[in-house]
């Protein structure tokens, strides 16, 4: 029920809202309730495997891009019917080292698919394969007869590629993002696999405004998810972390 006011308690109304706000100029600062922040999120349905770098020959390891699309296969492999990738492999599977010679066979033939090159810098040994180069990963995929498949590299703004991933781990699907660590210089660039994608915003004048992207991650190092934030509003309270692509792929 609604009850009417005499003029005397509207204007006593009208003098606690003044009050109450801070006014600069012709600005009105009012502070934000909890109801002025929302969340937006996908997850894929379960976990991906905890599996890590195996080494090759030369004693290099097989390089973070082949390690992430044999993660992603593995997912496609056990939750998703894909059952002819990764030969060999029974899911869930736990990695026997890095010397695994089985997961190891596979993931090798990833890397030199995406003539994945190697060498050595401050005396660390390293794989690293370029963004153009994942998506030779399709040619793995039609190798084990699954002819139908495509893989999108998405670049662009983070609210744009958070709402391509959000549209895919909807859909069960996991994504690699293409990151940078500043800290290491020439090795740098990593290629986690994302399993949850959260986009925050703020309401502003009645619309919805993004903020926040952040990602929990698989990092392929065969330890916990970890938390990257890409894009944070104002001060950073979280390190960043550069994101450059996604790559999104879909076997039908």
């Amino acid at each position: 029920m609604i009850k009417r006011q005499g003029r005397g308690a509207m204007g006593r109304l009208v003098g606690i809202g003044l009050a109450a706000a801070i006014t600069v100029g012709a600005v009105m600062w009012v502070t934000a309730g909890a109801s002025d922040y929302r969340e937006i999120k996908a997850e894929l349905r379960h976990g991906t495997p905890r599996w890590y770098q195996t080494f090759i020959s030369s004693g290099h390891p097989v390089g973070c891009g082949a390690t992430a699309w044999a993660i992603v296969f593995g997912y496609w492999k056990e939750h998703k019917g894909k059952t002819k990738l990764l030969r060999g492999i029974d899911m869930p599977y736990d990695q026997q080292g890095q010397n695994d010679a089985t997961l190891g066979l596979e993931m090798a033939r990833i890397a030199q698919i995406m003539d994945t090159t190697y060498g050595e810098w401050q005396g660390k040994k390293y794989g690293r394969t370029t963004g153009g180069k994942m998506m030779d990963a399709e040619i793995y995929v039609k190798s084990a007869g699954y002819t139908n498949v495509s893989i999108e590299r998405v670049r662009g703004l983070e609210y744009d590629k958070f709402r391509r991933v959000k549209e895919w781990l909807d859909q069960d699907r996991p994504v690699i993002i293409l990151t940078n660590e500043s800290d290491a210089a020439f090795t740098s660039l990593h290629y986690p696999v994302i399993e949850k994608a959260t986009l925050r915003q703020k309401k502003v004048l009645g619309k919805w405004h993004d903020r926040d992207v952040y990602y929990s991650v698989n990092m392929g190092d065969g330890g916990a998810n970890k938390e990257i934030w890409v894009r944070e509003y104002g001060v950073n309270d979280h390190p960043h972390t550069g994101s450059f692509s996604m790559f999104l792929l879909n076997i039908r």
